[in-house]
Formats: structure tokens, sequence, C-alpha cells
């Protein structure tokens, strides 16, 4: 499991963890908190409901750790399956967690996106060129196993409406 107050304690590693300072990150759960528990009861409510209201499993993680992996999720774009090994749970549940989480977090600031606004006709017409210029070893540059050398990777995209400035 993961404890989210241990890691409250090392601010700079929160940080690059989930992109928020641990402040910032209290105050986003405190935010979310009433959201959550309204969106909670009206899930749990139905009518014709033959067991008592809140019956059945309870979760496994706090809003907070809930939280804290949906952000380390939207900072690193890792798989479901290694952010289910870092919470100690199976892929589906991360998902089912992100499910809970996401639509309320919406409510309270704008969610990344990973969409490129391209149509299809526009994307199968691109050009698209990739070379590696040798670099001294900097920061940077990495090694290319191809050249044997290090490298500056670039990529271009182009399409045909682009126009050039000569």
């Amino acid at each position: 499991m993961i404890n989210v107050d241990k890691l409250y304690q090392k601010p700079k590693i929160f940080q690059r963890l989930t992109g928020l300072a641990p402040f910032k990150f209290q105050e986003l759960l405190q935010k979310l908190e009433p959201l959550f528990k309204e969106a909670e009861t009206k899930r749990k409510y139905r009518p014709h409901q033959i067991r008592k209201q809140g019956g059945g499993r309870k979760l496994a993680l706090s809003l907070g750790q809930s939280l804290f992996i949906l952000l380390l999720y939207y900072r690193t774009y890792t798989n479901h399956v290694f952010i289910g090994m870092v919470a100690g749970m199976d892929d589906s549940n991360v998902c089912r967690y992100f499910r809970r989480i996401e639509p309320l977090l919406a409510q309270i600031f704008r969610i990344p996106q990973r969409k490129i606004d391209m149509s299809e006709e526009e994307i199968l017409e691109l050009i698209i060129d990739a070379t590696e210029q040798e670099s001294e070893r900097r920061k940077g540059s990495g090694y290319s196993g191809k050249k044997k050398k290090n490298t500056i990777k670039t990529q271009i995209m182009v399409t045909p409406g682009a126009q050039s400035n000569q």
C-alpha cells in the first residue's frame, strides 16, 4: 500500500511523483472530499435495494491514496499494471478507482489529455522524417545503439498545407 503521509515528509520526491507540492495536494484533497462523499452516497443509494445502504466490500484505498495514484498516472502516463504494482492491487481495480475520481477531479480543474487534433485525412497526408545528429556527451543527448555514439534525435512532421519561410 502507498503511505502518502510518509511521502509528505519528502516534498521534493512528492512533487516529482505527482506534480504538486504536498500542501497543494492537501488543498486539492479538501476540495475533492465533499464531492466524493456526495458521489458515493448517490452511487450507494438505490430505491429498491435489498441490503442496507453502504453494505458490501469497503474500498482498499483511501481518497488520498486514490488521488495520489491518479496524479502519478497523469504525471508519468505509465500503464495500469505498473500503477497496480505500486498500489498493491490488480490493474482492473486501478481502472475502477480512476473512474470514480476522474469525473470529480474534472469539476475542480482541467484534466490533461493526450489527443491529436487532426482528422484522419490529415494524419494520412503527414510527412514524417527523423534523423540522429552526432553530439558531445551532454545533457539532452542520448546514446544511440544504431550509431554507437551520443546523438540528438530530431523528428519533423510536415503537412502538405504547411508554409515554409524562405
